[in-house]
Parts: structure tokens; C-alpha cells; sequence
């Protein structure tokens, strides 16, 4: 049987732009919410493409109703207008949110990547049941949008980005701070967010524009923020200078680092759903990592790092980027891919140096791998000092 994905436009042709078959499912097309309530109560729909145009609070009234009657189905919103006010709040009810201008092919690749998620949660109950169970699944703001259209714009100016982050204030003094930062080196103070948006490059601002957007979105009761951001920041920066040691290109040293970033989604979705759980699994842990990691597979059956991954497919993220997000707590192998290794060396590097409270003695230390490590440990400690400033 066909895998079936179910598209709703009550408003525009702009899904008729889709093919109406693919090799891996095969598509219903209805023009009112009404239609496509009828057809999921008689059949099963895997994956929803929604475009209502304008009527924002229509959109998120028949996702409402979809959940009550099939809240395993991947959700996806097509929008018409980025810039209104209720754009971020209507965005909260979808798994991924795309432009009116997203050409038709990469509407389908997220797709096919969303029935992927979806068959992964299927073979597995027990990830399945938590899937269920999580009713904020964080979606790219719209700033994020606005960035990749001007990114991919044939009049692309690193001024006109700077313009768009400029409309956050709370992500500008982020994202100028984080320049400033030891790590950078810069020589002089920057304050100038076209300035920043140079020596960080686009990768990062992007990844930064999502990473803060996680942790302004998400309700994350008991936490401080501060030491959650500074933890992200410096796991960042430490897989960037690990990757350059380990041989990689510029563009991998740059997926590191967005990866870094974005390493922890999955422990911010189940502090924002499943507070009370997730607080007890932390204390348990009492700041060890990889004991965390085991509390949450006999918890809840699957760990942070494999939901993290799951939310970066419905994001369409590079497979690399979700490749390292979801072998961050793994062992270190030699066959793995240099991204994977600078990822989960990073994680455990930042969590010794907080174990340690910064002093190094590399004899107390727990290493992944001496063989692939030795001579490098006490440099890259060096990298974390420098975030600690941050």
C-alpha cells in the first residue's frame, strides 16, 4: 500500500505546481479543511501539505482538529505572506514551514524526507508514543526564511542580511557578542552587524538565528539559559577548531559548527514538553553526559540526540549536520565521518573541561580515543577558556 500525503489549498493553485505521484506516495488533493478532516478520519495519511494563504488562525484551527484525530501525521505549512506579526505564532502548530516561493523540488525533497521521519517513528513504538506526546516541536522562525531568500537572492549583500538580523535586537547583541568573543580574536571591538556578519560567515548566522530562536521559543522551566546558551556557544566553537585539526574542508569546519549549535535540540524539545521527567533524568545525572544519554533510552527509548535529528530532517538540514547532531554521544570510531568525530569530541571535551572546572590534567581525564587525540587535548581545552569569557 501507498504511502499517501494529503495536500489542503483553500486558497491559490500553488500546490498544483507538485506532481501529482511520486515513486513513494501518492497524493490527495482537496480545496477546504472540511474535505481533508473527512478523508483522514477514513484513511491513514502519513504527511499534510497545508496552504491557506492569509487565514493564518484557518490554517491553525484544522491542524488543531488534525491532531485530535491523527497526531502522527507530519505537518507542513505552505505560507504566502513572511512578514505579518502573527507569522510566529501561527508558524507553532507545523513541523516545517516553507515560502510561497520555494521552488516545487524543494518542497518535494522535504517530503520525502518528512515520510522518512514519519516510517522511522512507525518501525518504532516506543519513539512513536514520545512523538505523540510532544506537542512543541520547534519550527524556523521567520527571520530564518527571510535570511536563506536573500541568501539565495541573485542581489545577495552581506548589508541586506545585516539589515534582516537588525529587526531582532535580541539576536543582534547575540550574534555581535559572540564575535567579540576570545575565540574570534578580533582586533579591535566590532559593532557593526554587517562587520560580524562577515567574520562569522552565513552558516553561522544562520545556525545561531535558529539556536537562539530555540531557546526564546521553547518554555524551559528550571534552566538557566545562560549556562544552556554558553554550553552551545562553546560546543560550537570547539567542534570548528576540531575540524580544522582533524583535516576538514572549510565547508565541513562551517557544518560543524552550525552543528554545534544545534546539538542539543533534542534535550530542549523534551524540557519544553515533558518538564517534570526530563528535570528528574538531569538530576540523576548529576552533569554526566553519557549517563543522561542512558537514562533517557530506559526512559523514554530513544535518547536526545536520535530527536534532534529527527526534528533537523522535518527542518531539511544537510544530512552531514544531522549525521554529527545525532552521533554526538556515540563512541569514537575511526571509520566515522570527520563532522561526526568533531561533534562528539567537542561535546565530551566542553563537558570535562565543566567536570574539571577548567583545571587541565589530561592523566584525570576520560578520553574517547588517546591514540587520535594525544598532543591536541590541552589546545583544544585552550578553546573553551575562551568561550568561558563569553
Amino acid at each position: 500500500m501507498q504511502t499517501t500525503v494529503l495536500f489542503v489549498e483553500t486558497e491559490g493553485e500553488i500546490l498544483k505546481s507538485l506532481p501529482q505521484l511520486h515513486d513513494n506516495w501518492q497524493s490527495i488533493r482537496v480545496n477546504t479543511s472540511e474535505a481533508a478532516l473527512e478523508i483522514i478520519s477514513q484513511r491513514q495519511i502519513a504527511l499534510i501539505v497545508a496552504h491557506f494563504g492569509s487565514a493564518h488562525k484557518a490554517c491553525k484551527d484544522f491542524f488543531s482538529d488534525v491532531n485530535t484525530r491523527v497526531s502522527s501525521a507530519i505537518q507542513f505549512v505552505l505560507l504566502s505572506d513572511n512578514n505579518n506579526d502573527e507569522l510566529g505564532k501561527s508558524m507553532d502548530y507545523s513541523h516545517q514551514c516553507f515560502s510561497a516561493q520555494c521552488p516545487p523540488d524543494e518542497i518535494i525533497k522535504a517530503i520525502n524526507r518528512g515520510l522518512s521521519v514519519w516510517q522511522r517513528t512507525r518501525a518504532n513504538p516506543q519513539l512513536e508514543g514520545l512523538l505523540k506526546k510532544l506537542n512543541q516541536l520547534p519550527t524556523p522562525p521567520a527571520l530564518y526564511f527571510d535570511l536563506r531568500d536573500e541568501l539565495d537572492s541573485p542581489n545577495y549583500s552581506v548589508g541586506n542580511v545585516a539589515k534582516i538580523i537588525a529587526r531582532d535586537q535580541a539576536l543582534s547583541a547575540r550574534l555581535l557578542r559572540v564575535v567579540n568573543s576570545g575565540f574570534y580574536a578580533v582586533p579591535r571591538s566590532i559593532a557593526d552587524l554587517s562587520q560580524a556578519v562577515s567574520l562569522l560567515g552565513t552558516d553561522i548566522v544562520l545556525g545561531l538565528v535558529l539556536s537562539a530562536h530555540l531557546f526564546d521559543s521553547l518554555p524551559l522551566p528550571g534552566m538557566n539559559l545562560d549556562d544552556l546558551w554558553k554550553h552551545t556557544m562553546t560546543v560550537s566553537s570547539s567542534a570548528k577548531h576540531i575540524a580544522k585539526q582533524l583535516g576538514a574542508d572549510f565547508a565541513t569546519v562551517n557544518l560543524c559548527g552550525v552543528a554545534g549549535l544545534l546539538h542539543d535540540l533534542g534535550g530542549l524539545v523534551l524540557l519544553a514538553n515533558l518538564p517534570a521527567q526530563y528535570h528528574s533524568l538531569i538530576r540523576q545525572a548529576k552533569g554526566d553526559e553519557t549517563l543522561l544519554v542512558e537514562l533517557e533510552q530506559q526512559e523514554f527509548g530513544v535518547a536526545h540526540p536520535e530527536i534532534g535529528a529527527l526534528v533537523m530532517e522535518l527542518w531539511n538540514m544537510p544530512e552531514a549536520m544531522i549525521e554529527a547532531v545525532a552521533g554526538h554521544h556515540q563512541r569514537f570510531q575511526q571509520q566515522q565521518s570527520i563532522s561526526v568525530k568533531a561533534l562528539l569530541l567537542a561535546e565530551w571535551l566542553v563537558n570535562e573541561y565543566a567536570l574539571h572546572e577548567g583545571v587541565y590534567d589530561e592523566g584525570k581525564l576520560k578520553t574517547k580515543q588517546p591514540d587520535e587525540i594525544s598532543g591536541k587535548l590541552e589546545q583544544w581545552w585552550g578553546v573553551c577558556a575562551d568561550m568561558a569569557a563569553l
